[in-house]
Protein backbone atom coordinates (compact mmCIF):
# COMPACT_ATOMS: atom_id res chain seq x y z
CA UNK A 1 0.00 0.00 0.00
CA UNK A 2 1.28 3.43 -0.85
CA UNK A 3 0.51 6.63 1.01
CA UNK A 4 1.22 7.68 4.57
CA UNK A 5 2.79 4.92 6.67
CA UNK A 6 0.88 3.62 9.63
CA UNK A 7 -2.61 4.72 8.58
CA UNK A 8 -3.77 1.14 8.15
CA UNK A 9 -2.92 0.23 11.73
CA UNK A 10 -6.25 1.44 13.19
CA UNK A 11 -7.30 -2.05 14.28
CA UNK A 12 -3.96 -2.90 15.88
CA UNK A 13 -3.79 0.48 17.53
CA UNK A 14 -7.26 0.09 18.99
CA UNK A 15 -6.39 -3.36 20.30
CA UNK A 16 -3.21 -2.08 21.91
CA UNK A 17 -4.77 0.95 23.52
CA UNK A 18 -7.78 0.50 25.79
CA UNK A 19 -10.28 3.31 25.81
CA UNK A 20 -10.23 4.78 29.30
CA UNK A 21 -13.32 6.70 30.30
CA UNK A 22 -11.98 9.38 32.59
CA UNK A 23 -15.24 11.16 33.25
CA UNK A 24 -13.95 14.70 32.93
CA UNK A 25 -16.48 17.38 33.71
CA UNK A 26 -16.44 21.01 32.71
CA UNK A 27 -13.74 22.60 34.84
CA UNK A 28 -11.62 19.41 34.94
CA UNK A 29 -7.97 20.23 34.31
CA UNK A 30 -5.41 18.08 32.53
CA UNK A 31 -1.79 19.09 33.14
CA UNK A 32 0.41 19.13 30.04
CA UNK A 33 2.76 16.55 31.51
CA UNK A 34 0.08 14.55 33.29
CA UNK A 35 -3.06 13.33 31.53
CA UNK A 36 -4.73 12.24 34.78
CA UNK A 37 -7.93 14.19 35.41
CA UNK A 38 -8.28 16.71 38.20
CA UNK A 39 -11.99 16.44 38.94
CA UNK A 40 -14.09 19.57 39.37
CA UNK A 41 -17.82 19.75 39.86
CA UNK A 42 -19.92 20.14 36.73
CA UNK A 43 -22.88 21.78 38.45
CA UNK A 44 -21.65 25.27 37.63
CA UNK A 45 -18.92 26.69 35.44
CA UNK A 46 -16.53 29.49 36.39
CA UNK A 47 -17.84 32.72 34.91
CA UNK A 48 -15.85 35.08 32.71
CA UNK A 49 -16.47 37.98 30.41
CA UNK A 50 -16.09 37.47 26.66
CA UNK A 51 -12.86 39.50 26.67
CA UNK A 52 -11.45 37.47 29.56
CA UNK A 53 -12.32 34.10 28.02
CA UNK A 54 -10.84 34.97 24.60
CA UNK A 55 -8.00 37.25 25.78
CA UNK A 56 -5.33 37.58 23.10
CA UNK A 57 -7.51 36.17 20.30
CA UNK A 58 -7.14 39.19 18.02
CA UNK A 59 -8.33 37.70 14.73
CA UNK A 60 -10.45 40.33 12.99
CA UNK A 61 -14.06 39.29 12.48
CA UNK A 62 -17.46 40.67 11.61
CA UNK A 63 -19.88 39.89 14.41
CA UNK A 64 -23.57 39.47 13.70
CA UNK A 65 -25.27 41.27 16.56
CA UNK A 66 -28.54 40.22 18.18
CA UNK A 67 -29.93 43.71 17.54
CA UNK A 68 -29.63 43.13 13.78
CA UNK A 69 -26.44 45.12 13.24
CA UNK A 70 -22.82 44.28 12.36
CA UNK A 71 -19.72 44.85 14.50
CA UNK A 72 -16.11 44.86 13.30
CA UNK A 73 -13.76 43.81 16.10
CA UNK A 74 -10.94 41.52 17.21
CA UNK A 75 -12.49 38.28 18.37
CA UNK A 76 -11.73 39.03 22.02
CA UNK A 77 -13.81 42.23 21.74
CA UNK A 78 -11.00 44.25 23.31
CA UNK A 79 -12.27 47.01 21.03
CA UNK A 80 -15.33 47.31 18.84
CA UNK A 81 -16.57 49.37 15.92
CA UNK A 82 -20.16 49.34 14.78
CA UNK A 83 -19.73 48.55 11.09
CA UNK A 84 -23.44 48.92 10.38
CA UNK A 85 -26.41 49.93 12.49
CA UNK A 86 -29.74 48.84 11.13
CA UNK A 87 -31.86 51.78 9.94
CA UNK A 88 -35.34 51.72 11.44
CA UNK A 89 -36.40 48.16 12.22
CA UNK A 90 -34.30 46.44 9.56
CA UNK A 91 -31.99 43.60 10.52
CA UNK A 92 -29.34 41.52 8.77
CA UNK A 93 -30.77 38.43 7.11
CA UNK A 94 -27.60 37.01 5.50
CA UNK A 95 -23.93 38.00 5.55
CA UNK A 96 -21.13 36.75 3.27
CA UNK A 97 -17.42 37.65 3.23
CA UNK A 98 -15.31 37.61 0.05
CA UNK A 99 -12.63 34.89 -0.34
CA UNK A 100 -9.82 37.40 0.27
CA UNK A 101 -11.43 38.46 3.57
CA UNK A 102 -11.50 42.06 2.44
CA UNK A 103 -15.09 42.73 1.46
CA UNK A 104 -18.40 41.80 3.02
CA UNK A 105 -21.98 42.02 1.83
CA UNK A 106 -25.24 41.53 3.64
CA UNK A 107 -28.94 41.49 2.98
CA UNK A 108 -31.31 43.29 5.34
CA UNK A 109 -35.04 43.88 5.65
CA UNK A 110 -37.72 44.56 8.23
CA UNK A 111 -40.72 42.27 7.69
CA UNK A 112 -41.02 39.50 5.12
CA UNK A 113 -43.29 41.65 2.97
CA UNK A 114 -40.80 44.53 2.87
CA UNK A 115 -38.13 45.25 0.28
CA UNK A 116 -34.63 43.81 0.67
CA UNK A 117 -31.54 46.02 1.01
CA UNK A 118 -28.12 44.96 -0.25
CA UNK A 119 -25.15 46.53 1.55
CA UNK A 120 -21.48 46.21 0.60
CA UNK A 121 -18.39 47.26 2.58
CA UNK A 122 -14.66 47.13 1.87
CA UNK A 123 -12.58 46.59 5.02
CA UNK A 124 -9.22 46.50 3.23
CA UNK A 125 -6.69 49.34 2.88
CA UNK A 126 -8.30 52.32 1.14
CA UNK A 127 -11.66 50.57 1.49
CA UNK A 128 -15.04 52.16 2.04
CA UNK A 129 -17.74 52.14 4.68
CA UNK A 130 -20.93 50.12 4.10
CA UNK A 131 -22.87 51.47 1.13
CA UNK A 132 -26.39 50.67 0.00
CA UNK A 133 -26.03 48.97 -3.39
CA UNK A 134 -29.62 48.09 -4.19
CA UNK A 135 -33.09 47.91 -2.77
CA UNK A 136 -35.38 45.42 -4.43
CA UNK A 137 -38.43 43.26 -4.03
CA UNK A 138 -37.41 40.01 -2.39
CA UNK A 139 -37.55 36.69 -4.18
CA UNK A 140 -40.54 34.50 -3.27
CA UNK A 141 -40.32 30.98 -4.68
CA UNK A 142 -44.02 30.33 -4.01
CA UNK A 143 -44.79 32.61 -6.95
CA UNK A 144 -43.24 29.91 -9.12
CA UNK A 145 -44.89 26.99 -7.32
CA UNK A 146 -41.63 26.21 -5.51
CA UNK A 147 -42.35 25.67 -1.82
CA UNK A 148 -39.04 26.70 -0.28
CA UNK A 149 -38.93 28.78 2.91
CA UNK A 150 -36.00 30.30 4.78
CA UNK A 151 -35.31 31.88 8.15
CA UNK A 152 -35.39 35.68 8.30
CA UNK A 153 -32.25 35.84 10.48
CA UNK A 154 -28.81 34.22 10.37
CA UNK A 155 -28.91 30.66 11.74
CA UNK A 156 -26.90 27.45 11.64
CA UNK A 157 -28.76 26.65 8.38
CA UNK A 158 -27.11 29.51 6.50
CA UNK A 159 -25.73 28.06 3.25
CA UNK A 160 -22.26 29.62 3.63
CA UNK A 161 -20.67 29.74 7.08
CA UNK A 162 -16.94 30.35 7.38
CA UNK A 163 -17.21 31.40 11.01
CA UNK A 164 -20.17 30.32 13.12
CA UNK A 165 -23.85 30.85 13.84
CA UNK A 166 -25.17 30.44 17.38
CA UNK A 167 -28.92 30.37 16.67
CA UNK A 168 -30.71 27.21 15.53
CA UNK A 169 -33.58 27.58 13.06
CA UNK A 170 -37.20 27.13 14.02
CA UNK A 171 -40.28 26.56 11.91
CA UNK A 172 -41.67 29.76 13.44
CA UNK A 173 -38.84 31.72 11.79
CA UNK A 174 -39.54 30.51 8.27
CA UNK A 175 -40.58 33.14 5.74
CA UNK A 176 -41.63 33.18 2.09
CA UNK A 177 -38.67 35.30 0.95
CA UNK A 178 -35.42 33.56 -0.02
CA UNK A 179 -31.97 35.14 0.10
CA UNK A 180 -29.63 33.86 -2.64
CA UNK A 181 -26.24 35.61 -2.43
CA UNK A 182 -22.65 34.44 -3.02
CA UNK A 183 -19.18 35.72 -3.84
CA UNK A 184 -17.39 34.27 -6.83
CA UNK A 185 -14.28 32.18 -6.22
CA UNK A 186 -11.84 35.08 -6.64
CA UNK A 187 -14.12 37.71 -5.17
CA UNK A 188 -14.39 39.66 -8.42
CA UNK A 189 -18.18 39.41 -8.40
CA UNK A 190 -20.99 39.40 -5.85
CA UNK A 191 -24.01 37.63 -7.30
CA UNK A 192 -27.51 37.71 -5.85
CA UNK A 193 -31.08 37.09 -6.93
CA UNK A 194 -34.16 39.28 -6.94
CA UNK A 195 -37.68 38.70 -8.21
CA UNK A 196 -36.60 39.39 -11.81
CA UNK A 197 -33.47 37.27 -12.13
CA UNK A 198 -29.76 37.20 -11.38
CA UNK A 199 -27.81 40.38 -10.58
CA UNK A 200 -24.15 41.22 -10.07
CA UNK A 201 -23.02 43.91 -7.66
CA UNK A 202 -19.68 45.52 -8.49
CA UNK A 203 -17.16 44.87 -5.68
CA UNK A 204 -15.96 48.48 -5.86
CA UNK A 205 -19.45 49.66 -5.00
CA UNK A 206 -20.00 51.30 -8.39
CA UNK A 207 -23.41 49.77 -9.09
CA UNK A 208 -25.24 46.63 -10.18
CA UNK A 209 -25.60 44.75 -13.46
CA UNK A 210 -28.45 42.48 -14.57
CA UNK A 211 -26.92 39.15 -15.59
CA UNK A 212 -29.87 36.94 -16.42
CA UNK A 213 -33.62 36.56 -16.15
CA UNK A 214 -33.09 33.10 -14.63
CA UNK A 215 -34.35 33.61 -11.06
CA UNK A 216 -32.04 31.92 -8.50
CA UNK A 217 -33.87 30.33 -5.57
CA UNK A 218 -30.56 29.17 -4.07
CA UNK A 219 -27.02 30.16 -5.00
CA UNK A 220 -23.63 28.89 -3.84
CA UNK A 221 -20.05 29.36 -4.90
CA UNK A 222 -18.12 26.19 -5.76
CA UNK A 223 -14.79 27.80 -4.93
CA UNK A 224 -11.97 27.39 -5.64
CA UNK A 225 -13.51 26.46 -9.00
CA UNK A 226 -14.80 29.63 -10.74
CA UNK A 227 -18.34 28.22 -10.85
CA UNK A 228 -21.61 28.80 -9.04
CA UNK A 229 -24.42 26.31 -8.51
CA UNK A 230 -27.95 27.58 -8.45
CA UNK A 231 -31.45 26.21 -8.32
CA UNK A 232 -33.26 28.60 -10.63
CA UNK A 233 -36.61 29.33 -12.21
CA UNK A 234 -35.95 29.69 -15.92
CA UNK A 235 -38.36 31.31 -18.41
CA UNK A 236 -39.16 28.82 -21.20
CA UNK A 237 -41.44 30.20 -23.94
CA UNK A 238 -44.68 31.08 -22.11
CA UNK A 239 -43.99 29.31 -18.82
CA UNK A 240 -41.20 28.75 -16.31
CA UNK A 241 -39.29 25.65 -15.27
CA UNK A 242 -37.20 24.99 -12.19
CA UNK A 243 -33.77 23.52 -12.82
CA UNK A 244 -30.25 23.20 -11.38
CA UNK A 245 -27.68 25.21 -13.31
CA UNK A 246 -23.96 25.96 -13.26
CA UNK A 247 -22.87 29.49 -14.06
CA UNK A 248 -19.91 31.82 -14.08
CA UNK A 249 -19.31 35.47 -14.79
CA UNK A 250 -17.14 36.46 -17.75
CA UNK A 251 -16.53 40.13 -18.57
CA UNK A 252 -19.86 41.26 -17.27
CA UNK A 253 -21.87 38.42 -18.83
CA UNK A 254 -23.31 35.37 -17.16
CA UNK A 255 -22.78 31.96 -18.76
CA UNK A 256 -25.28 29.29 -17.73
CA UNK A 257 -25.55 25.60 -18.53
CA UNK A 258 -27.19 22.52 -17.05
CA UNK A 259 -25.67 21.13 -13.84
CA UNK A 260 -25.64 17.55 -15.14
CA UNK A 261 -27.40 16.11 -12.10
CA UNK A 262 -25.50 18.11 -9.50
CA UNK A 263 -27.75 19.52 -6.79
CA UNK A 264 -27.19 21.09 -3.39
CA UNK A 265 -27.84 17.80 -1.58
CA UNK A 266 -25.08 15.92 -3.43
CA UNK A 267 -21.73 15.47 -1.73
CA UNK A 268 -19.29 17.54 -3.81
CA UNK A 269 -15.69 18.72 -3.83
CA UNK A 270 -13.85 21.20 -6.00
CA UNK A 271 -10.41 22.28 -7.10
CA UNK A 272 -9.38 25.26 -9.21
CA UNK A 273 -10.07 23.33 -12.42
CA UNK A 274 -13.08 21.13 -11.72
CA UNK A 275 -16.01 20.12 -9.53
CA UNK A 276 -16.70 16.50 -8.53
CA UNK A 277 -19.80 14.92 -6.98
CA UNK A 278 -21.00 11.48 -5.92
CA UNK A 279 -23.51 9.62 -8.08
CA UNK A 280 -23.96 6.20 -6.48
CA UNK A 281 -20.95 4.07 -7.44
CA UNK A 282 -19.49 6.85 -9.58
CA UNK A 283 -17.87 10.23 -9.19
CA UNK A 284 -18.93 12.67 -11.88
CA UNK A 285 -17.10 15.88 -12.74
CA UNK A 286 -17.26 19.04 -14.82
CA UNK A 287 -14.27 21.15 -15.69
CA UNK A 288 -14.37 24.90 -15.23
CA UNK A 289 -13.73 25.30 -18.97
CA UNK A 290 -16.02 22.51 -20.21
CA UNK A 291 -19.76 22.06 -19.61
CA UNK A 292 -19.67 18.32 -20.40
CA UNK A 293 -20.15 15.93 -17.49
CA UNK A 294 -17.57 13.13 -17.22
CA UNK A 295 -17.52 9.98 -15.08
CA UNK A 296 -14.04 10.19 -13.53
CA UNK A 297 -14.35 7.31 -11.06
CA UNK A 298 -16.34 4.07 -11.20
CA UNK A 299 -16.14 1.95 -8.06
CA UNK A 300 -17.25 -1.61 -7.27
CA UNK A 301 -19.25 -0.41 -4.26
CA UNK A 302 -21.00 2.70 -3.05
CA UNK A 303 -18.84 5.78 -2.62
CA UNK A 304 -19.22 7.15 0.91
CA UNK A 305 -17.36 10.47 0.71
CA UNK A 306 -15.19 12.65 -1.49
CA UNK A 307 -12.95 15.57 -0.57
CA UNK A 308 -10.50 17.79 -2.41
CA UNK A 309 -6.84 17.29 -1.52
CA UNK A 310 -5.67 20.67 -0.18
CA UNK A 311 -3.71 22.81 -2.68
CA UNK A 312 -3.74 20.04 -5.30
CA UNK A 313 -5.85 19.24 -8.34
CA UNK A 314 -6.66 15.89 -6.78
CA UNK A 315 -9.50 14.10 -5.02
CA UNK A 316 -9.84 11.73 -2.09
CA UNK A 317 -12.65 9.19 -2.36
CA UNK A 318 -13.84 6.58 0.13
CA UNK A 319 -15.43 3.19 -0.40
CA UNK A 320 -15.79 0.51 2.28
CA UNK A 321 -12.40 0.31 4.07
CA UNK A 322 -10.32 2.26 1.60
CA UNK A 323 -9.42 5.87 0.87
CA UNK A 324 -7.97 6.56 -2.57
CA UNK A 325 -6.25 9.59 -4.07
CA UNK A 326 -7.38 10.32 -7.64
CA UNK A 327 -5.44 12.76 -9.84
CA UNK A 328 -4.21 13.25 -13.39
CA UNK A 329 -1.03 11.31 -12.56
CA UNK A 330 -3.02 8.22 -11.58
CA UNK A 331 -4.77 6.72 -8.57
CA UNK A 332 -3.36 5.19 -5.42
CA UNK A 333 -4.68 3.90 -2.12
CA UNK A 334 -3.99 6.30 0.73
CA UNK A 335 -5.52 4.31 3.60
CA UNK A 336 -6.76 0.80 4.29
CA UNK A 337 -8.71 0.44 7.55
CA UNK A 338 -9.20 -2.84 9.41
CA UNK A 339 -12.98 -2.27 9.50
CA UNK A 340 -15.39 -0.38 7.27
CA UNK A 341 -15.22 3.39 7.33
CA UNK A 342 -18.47 4.69 8.83
CA UNK A 343 -17.92 8.41 8.25
CA UNK A 344 -15.39 11.08 7.37
CA UNK A 345 -15.06 14.11 9.64
CA UNK A 346 -13.73 17.50 8.52
CA UNK A 347 -12.50 19.51 11.46
CA UNK A 348 -13.62 22.86 12.73
CA UNK A 349 -10.73 25.00 13.95
CA UNK A 350 -7.38 23.80 12.67
CA UNK A 351 -7.78 21.99 9.31
CA UNK A 352 -7.80 18.19 9.53
CA UNK A 353 -9.70 15.22 8.09
CA UNK A 354 -10.28 11.91 9.85
CA UNK A 355 -11.94 8.59 9.08
CA UNK A 356 -14.21 6.98 11.67
CA UNK A 357 -14.13 3.18 11.76
CA UNK A 358 -15.71 0.70 14.15
CA UNK A 359 -13.12 1.38 16.86
CA UNK A 360 -10.73 4.09 15.68
CA UNK A 361 -10.25 7.62 14.46
CA UNK A 362 -7.69 7.54 11.62
CA UNK A 363 -6.11 10.70 10.21
CA UNK A 364 -6.25 11.29 6.49
CA UNK A 365 -5.08 14.90 6.77
CA UNK A 366 -3.56 15.03 10.28
CA UNK A 367 -3.52 18.17 12.43
CA UNK A 368 0.27 17.86 12.82
CA UNK A 369 3.05 15.70 11.45
CA UNK A 370 3.20 13.55 14.56
CA UNK A 371 -0.50 12.69 14.72
CA UNK A 372 -1.42 9.01 14.75
CA UNK A 373 -4.69 7.11 14.88
CA UNK A 374 -6.72 7.11 18.09
CA UNK A 375 -9.14 4.62 19.64
CA UNK A 376 -12.67 5.97 19.73
CA UNK A 377 -14.31 7.17 22.93
CA UNK A 378 -17.42 5.26 24.09
CA UNK A 379 -19.47 6.91 21.32
CA UNK A 380 -19.13 7.28 17.56
CA UNK A 381 -18.40 10.96 16.89
CA UNK A 382 -20.06 13.00 14.17
CA UNK A 383 -18.20 16.29 14.80
CA UNK A 384 -14.52 17.12 15.13
CA UNK A 385 -12.70 20.20 16.44
CA UNK A 386 -8.91 20.48 16.32
CA UNK A 387 -7.29 23.09 18.52
CA UNK A 388 -4.48 25.39 17.49
CA UNK A 389 -1.81 23.17 19.07
CA UNK A 390 -3.32 19.85 17.98
CA UNK A 391 -5.77 19.04 20.81
CA UNK A 392 -8.64 16.92 19.45
CA UNK A 393 -12.24 17.38 20.59
CA UNK A 394 -14.91 15.03 19.23
CA UNK A 395 -18.65 15.26 19.72
CA UNK A 396 -21.89 13.52 18.93
CA UNK A 397 -25.30 15.12 19.00
CA UNK A 398 -27.79 13.19 21.10
CA UNK A 399 -30.55 10.95 19.83
CA UNK A 400 -33.66 9.34 21.24
CA UNK A 401 -35.69 10.84 24.05
CA UNK A 402 -32.78 12.60 25.74
CA UNK A 403 -30.87 14.80 23.30
CA UNK A 404 -27.54 15.43 24.99
CA UNK A 405 -24.29 16.40 23.36
CA UNK A 406 -21.52 13.86 23.99
CA UNK A 407 -17.97 15.18 24.17
CA UNK A 408 -14.48 13.72 24.51
CA UNK A 409 -11.05 15.36 24.48
CA UNK A 410 -7.65 14.01 23.53
CA UNK A 411 -4.91 16.51 24.44
CA UNK A 412 -1.99 16.81 22.06
CA UNK A 413 0.52 14.04 22.75
CA UNK A 414 -2.05 11.80 24.47
CA UNK A 415 -3.23 8.56 22.87
CA UNK A 416 -6.77 8.27 24.20
CA UNK A 417 -9.91 10.32 24.65
CA UNK A 418 -11.30 11.41 27.99
CA UNK A 419 -15.06 11.87 28.20
CA UNK A 420 -16.29 15.36 29.12
CA UNK A 421 -19.64 16.20 30.66
CA UNK A 422 -21.73 18.34 28.34
CA UNK A 423 -21.94 21.90 29.70
CA UNK A 424 -25.66 22.12 28.90
CA UNK A 425 -28.41 19.50 28.60
CA UNK A 426 -30.11 18.87 25.28
CA UNK A 427 -28.98 19.52 21.73
CA UNK A 428 -26.14 21.98 21.33
CA UNK A 429 -24.25 24.02 18.77
CA UNK A 430 -20.51 23.36 18.64
CA UNK A 431 -18.14 25.95 17.16
CA UNK A 432 -14.48 26.94 17.15
CA UNK A 433 -13.03 30.39 17.74
CA UNK A 434 -11.17 31.83 14.72
CA UNK A 435 -7.73 31.26 16.25
CA UNK A 436 -8.63 27.64 17.14
CA UNK A 437 -7.53 28.23 20.72
CA UNK A 438 -11.07 27.69 22.05
CA UNK A 439 -14.16 25.60 21.40
CA UNK A 440 -17.63 27.00 22.11
CA UNK A 441 -20.84 25.21 23.07
CA UNK A 442 -24.27 26.83 23.24
CA UNK A 443 -27.64 25.23 23.85
CA UNK A 444 -29.41 24.82 20.53
CA UNK A 445 -32.34 27.26 20.44
CA UNK A 446 -34.06 29.62 17.98
CA UNK A 447 -33.18 32.66 20.08
CA UNK A 448 -30.01 34.47 21.08
CA UNK A 449 -28.15 32.40 23.69
CA UNK A 450 -27.64 34.18 27.00
CA UNK A 451 -24.67 32.02 28.01
CA UNK A 452 -21.85 30.32 26.11
CA UNK A 453 -19.57 27.58 27.43
CA UNK A 454 -15.96 28.05 26.32
CA UNK A 455 -13.25 25.38 26.44
CA UNK A 456 -9.69 26.74 26.52
CA UNK A 457 -7.54 24.08 24.85
CA UNK A 458 -4.35 25.35 26.51
CA UNK A 459 -5.60 25.04 30.09
CA UNK A 460 -8.29 22.38 29.38
CA UNK A 461 -10.68 24.46 31.48
CA UNK A 462 -14.25 25.49 30.86
CA UNK A 463 -15.72 28.90 31.54
CA UNK A 464 -19.22 30.27 31.08
CA UNK A 465 -19.46 33.56 29.26
CA UNK A 466 -22.46 35.84 29.33
CA UNK A 467 -23.23 36.59 25.70
CA UNK A 468 -22.51 40.26 24.88
CA UNK A 469 -25.13 40.15 22.12
CA UNK A 470 -23.56 37.91 19.44
CA UNK A 471 -25.46 35.50 17.18
CA UNK A 472 -22.58 34.66 14.84
CA UNK A 473 -19.44 35.85 13.12
CA UNK A 474 -17.41 35.67 9.92
CA UNK A 475 -13.59 35.99 9.91
CA UNK A 476 -12.00 38.80 7.88
CA UNK A 477 -9.13 36.64 6.66
CA UNK A 478 -8.27 35.14 3.30
CA UNK A 479 -9.25 31.55 2.78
Amino acid sequence: MSGRPGLARGGALAAALAVVVLGLGPGTRLDAADSRPHKATASSLPSATWSEAFAGDTDSVLFLAADGGVWRAPFDLSSRDTAWQAPGHEHVVRLVVSPDGRRAAWLARDQDQDSTSLWLADFGPNGHAPELQARYEGLRPTRYNSHIFESDQPTTNDPVIRGARLVSPSIMQLRRTCNPIAWSARGEALVYGDGDGTVQAMPDGSGVLRLSHAVPISLSSLEPAPLMLMNAVVPVERHTEEDWLLGYTARGSWRLYGAGGLTANKRLASSVTRVWWIDGHRVLAVRSDDAAVHAEIEADGAILWIGAVPRQDALWWVSDRDVFRHAADGERREMHASTSIAAMLEALGKPAVAAVTKDSLLWLAPPDSGAAGLPLPPFVPDQLVVGRDGDVLVARQGSGLHHTLQLALCPRGAREFAVLDAPYPGDAVLAAAPGAAHALVVAAAPRTPTAIAVLDFASRKWAEVQNPGVIGWEPLVAR
